[in-house]
């Protein structure tokens, strides 16, 4: 079996459908795991599921493949991959190493090809054999019932569609929440927040669904480049959010290099838990290189924020707003704001307090120490809000 991270928690935190992709997966000491299902006459393959090494993904994402589905062989076996052009190619489709792999057809009852589950390993596996297969079937049948299952109670994948719909369409809207100086009351920066225009879903919800439907990087990179669309004309930095599964993505570097990132403030969002600190930081630090500002958000609000923000070193640390609202009248949240303002000066750090919303809450945190803030009393979020950069 190959090495195995577990950030993410045990089986039981996942749907059957992920938790059974992560048993054939570690069963035969795979490094990745899919079920795809077919779409229409042609067997137009998109994923269902994806379980990495040290990561799940679930949802309906891009057509992948086209091809007659009677043409679909019943089983594949490829103990060495390095030599197949077919595979490179779906090792580029997918963002990973592919050495050897190991796929069967899922078929219902009546005989229909439903779709493929497929197993691969980063470097060529050549004691692969047909007891692969054999294991590789049997956990199919369970898997598809668990799929079939999902589809008759009205689950799937339409969140995968619906983002890539709104993304297609360019129906996000981005408004802007000022950046302000406590002391003197200038707008220094702004926030970029995402809107749904048309939709009774809030804008949390609509990441939330992303990223357990696997599309949370493709919500986000497109946030992200409406956002720059507005970086001329305002004074500033820009505050973008991204999570570290967007960070971390193989892809992520060579998208990032058209950024303007000496305008720009990333904000690292907690969608998912951080798989790997130590590749965070060599993206960060890319990143800083060409101009970025690092924030970290929830700062405060229980000890592995606390951790995260130790891990990621930022240049801004961003108060939770439970710290934040009714500060003025509780000791317990002031001793823990004057605690984040020492720990921010110890590394070079600033603070921001987000979510102000009344003048004895502002007047509280300019005495404690924090510098810069938001929230509805300094500035509610605008579809344009421009102001003067100190």
């Amino acid at each position: 079996m190959t090495g195995d991270a577990w950030p993410v928690g045990p089986v039981a935190t996942f749907s059957g459908v992920d938790a059974l992709l992560h048993l054939a997966r570690r069963q035969l000491g795979m490094d990745h795991a899919s079920v795809s299902r077919f779409d229409g006459p042609l067997c137009r393959v998109r994923n269902v599921s994806v379980a990495h090494r040290v990561r799940t993904r679930t949802g309906m994402t891009h057509v992948r493949a086209e091809c007659a589905c009677d043409r679909v062989a019943p089983t594949l076996l490829v103990p060495d991959a390095t030599q197949d052009e077919h595979l490179a190619r779906l090792a580029t489709q997918w963002g990973l190493p592919i050495g050897s792999l190991a796929a069967v057809l899922l078929t219902t009852a009546d005989g229909r090809p439903w779709g493929t589950l497929s197993v691969t390993a980063a470097e060529p596996r050549p004691d692969l054999d047909d007891d692969v297969l054999a294991t590789l079937s049997g956990l199919g049948e369970t898997l598809l019932d668990v799929l079939l299952a999902e589809d008759a109670q009205g689950g799937g994948p339409h969140v995968v569609d619906e983002v890539h719909d709104v993304v297609a369409r360019g129906a996000l809207q981005v408004v802007l929440q000022p950046l302000v100086h406590l002391q003197t009351g200038m707008v220094v920066g702004h926030e970029a927040l995402t809107r749904f225009p048309g939709s009774d879903k809030p804008t949390s919800e609509w990441f939330h669904d992303a990223t357990v439907g696997g599309v949370g990087p493709v919500l986000e990179r497109a946030t992200v480049e409406r956002a720059l669309e507005l970086v001329p004309h305002v004074n500033g930095r820009l505050s973008v959010n991204l999570s570290s599964e967007t960070l971390l993505e193989p892809s992520f570097r060579t998208w990032a290099e058209k950024l303007p990132w000496q305008r720009l403030i990333l904000e690292i969002t907690e969608q998912q838990p951080v798989e790997d600190y130590d590749r965070l930081r060599e993206v960060l630090a890319h990143l800083r290189a060409n101009g970025a500002l690092v924030a970290v958000d929830d700062t405060g609000s229980g000890y592995s924020s606390l951790r995260h923000a130790l891990a990621v070193d930022p240049d801004i640390v961003k108060l939770d707003l439970s710290l934040v609202q009714s500060v003025h009248n509780d000791e317990g949240r002031q001793a823990i704001v004057s605690a984040v303002c020492s720990f921010a000066e110890r590394i070079g750090a600033r603070v921001v307090a987000e979510g102000i919303e009344t003048p004895e809450d502002l007047a509280c945190l300019v005495s404690l120490g924090v510098q810069l803030g938001q929230g509805y009393l300094l500035g509610r979020p605008s579809v344009l809000a421009t102001g003067a950069a100190s």
